[in-house]
């Protein structure tokens, strides 16, 4: 996501979030649905 601005990157992340795809885990982010990102 280079060339993106701070608050859209922040948007895509609660999304994906939200709907279940990633997580936070302290200063990581894991993929709870690999697949979906493989597709």
């Amino acid at each position: 996501m280079s060339g993106t601005a701070r608050e859209t990157v922040t948007r895509v992340l609660k999304q994906l979030s939200d709907d279940g795809y990633i997580r936070s885990e302290g200063r990581e982010l894991v993929i709870v649905k690999q697949r979906a990102f493989v597709e």
